[in-house]
């Protein structure tokens, strides 16, 4: 199952609720500058990060979620419904 909405840049993992509030994180609290320009994408409950294809996959096929709003992407407003 998808755990949370994840950034990785530079070999770091960034982890919240929503991208959008990932990235004023990472710019409030860790210094980094904007554009943020790490890979969006989501970490699994096994702590995996997977882009937003393949975390697609694992909440719809998991039924973690019914349908996707923006296929073939999961977003993290796709997990808050």
């Amino acid at each position: 199952m998808i755990k949370e909405a994840a950034i990785r840049q530079e070999n770091k993992i960034y982890t919240g609720k929503r991208h959008d509030l990932i990235i004023k994180d990472m710019v409030e609290n860790y210094g980094l500058k904007l554009p943020i320009k790490g890979e969006q994408g989501f970490v699994t409950d096994s702590g995996d990060f997977v882009d937003r294809i393949m975390a697609a996959k694992i909440a719809t096929e998991s039924g973690q979620i019914k349908k996707l709003n923006w296929p073939p992407n999961l977003y993290s407003e796709d997990l808050l419904n």
